[in-house]
C-alpha cells in the first residue's frame, strides 16, 4: 500500500497521499523493528524504539520539505485521486487495526498500539 500510495501521490501532486504513504512505511518499519525486540534484552528494545524513533523524525521532516517546495513552487493535487486512494488506505489501514488488535495484550509496543485503539 506504501508504493502505491506514494506513486498516486507524486502522480496526482498530493502531499496528503506522499505523507500518509509514508506514514505506512513508518508503521511498518517500527513494528518490524518492535518485532525484532520482542523476548530481547532492555537494552536491545530501547535501542529499537530510539532507531524506530529517529525513522519517525525522517519521514517527517521529508513531507515537511515536500509542504514547503509545494509552498514555493506550487501545485493543485488532483482531488479524484486522493480520494480513491485515500478510501483504498483506510481499508487496508482498518485490516491493520483488526489485526494489531488482537495482540494489544503482548509486550510494550504492541500494548501502545493498543492504548490507542482504545483511545479512538
Amino acid at each position: 500500500m506504501f508504493l502505491i500510495e506514494v506513486v498516486v501521490g507524486v502522480l496526482s501532486e498530493s502531499t496528503a497521499l506522499i505523507a500518509d504513504s509514508l506514514d505506512m512505511l513508518a508503521d511498518a518499519a517500527v513494528y518490524s523493528i518492535g518485532l525484532c525486540a520482542v523476548g530481547k534484552s532492555l537494552s536491545k528494545k530501547i535501542n529499537a524504539a530510539f532507531f524506530s524513533g529517529i525513522f519517525q523524525v525522517i519521514l517527517g521532516s521529508l513531507v515537511v520539505l515536500d509542504v514547503l517546495r509545494r509552498f514555493v513552487f506550487g501545485s493543485e493535487p488532483e482531488s479524484l485521486l486522493m480520494i480513491l486512494i485515500g478510501s483504498i488506505a483506510l481499508i487496508a489501514n482498518s485490516i491493520c487495526l483488526y489485526l494489531i488488535f488482537k495482540h494489544r495484550d503482548g509486550e510494550m509496543h504492541m500494548r501502545a498500539s493498543g492504548y490507542s485503539l482504545k483511545m479512538m
